[in-house]
């Protein structure tokens, strides 16, 4: 993949990939440096930086949790339910 100065992790994952998938946590972002160092996500004040890619980066997302993902499931289906019950 291209590497393009300046750019963070979000960027990336948004641009270069095509987003962030249902499956992925967006607070679970770290960028591993050719020289083994890794930064991770950080909340700032009240919104969050994902840190900065250098040349020879890779970018890892972590996945979210079992638990989390069927906790939403369950939401998305009471939802379409309740619509669909008043809608009749």
């Amino acid at each position: 993949m291209a590497y393009v100065a300046g750019k963070s992790a979000r960027w990336y994952v948004k641009n270069m990939v095509g987003g962030f998938g249902e499956d992925a946590k967006r607070t679970d972002v770290n960028v591993v440096y050719a020289n083994g160092t890794v930064k991770d996500f950080k909340w700032y004040r009240l919104s969050y930086r994902y840190p900065k890619v250098k040349a020879g980066s890779t970018v890892v997302v972590g996945k979210r949790s079992e638990k989390k993902k069927k906790k939403n499931v369950r939401k998305s289906k009471v939802t379409s339910t309740g619509k669909s019950s008043q809608e009749h």
